[in-house]
């Protein structure tokens, strides 16, 4: 096992209480934790995207290769949906807040196509110095063989790490592996080692780690054998089928970029949402010292799970929405997804969310602290996302572990009280009449505050 250090993570993860998500399942809870082991220990991390500018001339930059909006917080701290600048601060702290909500442990800052305009939206989170940050560089370390001499391919490489080292590496969130800075390095691996003119950069002063374009367990150009197992995990980019090891495992929802690329574009379907569940149930048999999720923005290659939907403005080739069971769109969908899986680090089930088994029919509410089996898709509430589990650990925890309400929680509290009371839904009924709430979600929390607590 590695020695990890992430500064300032805290031991107790938050609940969703986003405004704009608020009526979504799981916004009204109370955790609920089962005894015995840890269904799993990992660190999660996840890729985050630094260089959307609305300013800027380049598609990839200015959102004009993407279909769709993102749900978000704009520079004026009103809740929108559409495109945002990275270097926003009032965006960066609502992403910050999200991404923790939902389980993260620290992000990732994508900086492999240069440092750039994203370094100083990177700058710009790592100095919140609220959330864990470590940064993946490519740039030159990309080139193919023969674009440079590899003497010049190592010096701009050495000047972006130098950038990364007198800048942020040194700061108190800067997150730690073995002793030292990590540095993610991005390149062509993928498609073999004699495709890539410095497989073996590294920097002493950095715990260098390694990812690429593709990962895909049988690519026998990923068999780390061919590096002289010189590093034993790759770190992402898109995950078509989950490389298992015991140190690191990169996890995707999908991927697409044929919309911007054409036939020079890859593509994974999301299976609506299935890819998603059934990586992260490979990722926590395995358990590793760090899953990291390829991405929480990268809005443009289609591998994001911040809350977002299709774009209207896009008419042709339209993206796919994140539709529930019911076929309602669901911004926060794999935010949810996202959450449910962390939260099973401390043991812990989510009041209002549903569960079921990876390959089994049946889907179980956590309601008032208990399971409540749900008989027909019907019966769902609109915009819930199902946390699929392995087939035995969801029988495992329903019939023997003990399951236990977290005491000084509440299913119907809004206030932060700890009493489901006429405040809690004069609070609710306030929100409904902002951002909408349809007739279940309206039921579910009349009965959450009619039960009250202890």
């Amino acid at each position: 096992m590695s020695a990890w250090c992430l500064p300032g993570l805290a031991t107790k993860r938050l609940p969703m209480m986003g405004t704009a998500l608020l009526l979504t399942a799981g916004s009204v809870h109370a955790d609920v934790t089962f005894d015995g082991p840890p269904v799993f220990q990992a660190e999660v991390g996840v890729w985050w995207k630094p260089f959307w500018d609305l300013t800027s001339d380049e598609a990839a930059k200015n959102w004009g290769n993407t279909r769709y909006d993102a749900v978000y917080v704009d520079q004026f701290g009103n809740e929108a949906v559409g495109q945002y600048s990275s270097f926003w601060i009032e965006t960066i702290d609502d992403q910050i807040r999200q991404m923790k909500e939902a389980g993260f442990d620290f992000i990732l800052s994508d900086l492999t196509n240069g440092f750039g305009a994203g370094g100083t939206a990177t700058q710009l989170f790592a100095v919140r110095g609220t959330m864990p940050f470590a940064v993946a560089l490519g740039g030159p370390l990309q080139r193919p063989v023969g674009f440079l001499p590899t003497e010049e391919l190592d010096s701009l490489a050495q000047n972006e790490a130098n950038l990364v080292w007198n800048n942020m590496a040194q700061l108190p969130n800067y997150v730690l592996r073995d002793g030292k800075p990590v540095l993610v390095t991005y390149m062509a691996y993928n498609l073999g080692i004699e495709k890539v003119p410095l497989p073996f950069w590294d920097d002493p002063r950095f715990t260098v780690e390694r990812a690429t374009g593709m990962l895909d367990a049988d690519n026998e150009n990923l068999d780390l054998s061919n590096y002289n197992n010189q590093w034993d995990s790759w770190w992402g980019w898109f995950s078509r089928t989950p490389i298992e090891s015991p140190t690191e495992m990169s996890i995707s929802p999908g991927f697409n970029t044929t919309h911007f690329r054409g036939n020079n574009g890859v593509s994974h379907d999301r299976r609506g949402g299935r890819e998603y569940q059934d990586q992260w149930i490979t990722a926590i048999e395995q358990d590793p010292d760090t899953i990291i999720v390829a991405s929480w923005n990268d809005i443009g290659e289609e591998c994001h799970i911040e809350p977002s939907r299709p774009s209207a403005q896009t008419s042709f080739d339209p993206a796919p929405g994140w539709l529930d069971l019911n076929g309602y769109q669901t911004d926060d969908f794999y935010v949810q997804l996202t959450r449910g899986y962390t939260a099973l680090r401390e043991n812990q089930l989510i009041e209002g969310f549903y569960y079921g088994q990876q390959d089994g029919p049946d889907i179980y509410l956590i309601e008032f602290g208990s399971f409540r089996y749900i008989g027909a898709v019907n019966q769902i509430r609109p915009r819930s996302a199902i946390i699929k589990l392995p087939n035995d650990l969801l029988t495992q925890i329903r019939l023997e572990r003990t399951l236990t309400t977290v005491p000084g929680t509440c299913p119907g509290d809004l206030n932060g009280d700890d009493v489901g009371d006429s405040f809690d839904l004069a609070e609710f009924f306030s929100m409904a009449t902002a951002v909408g709430s349809s007739p279940a979600d309206t039921l579910f929390f009349i009965d959450a505050v009619t039960a009250g607590c202890p």
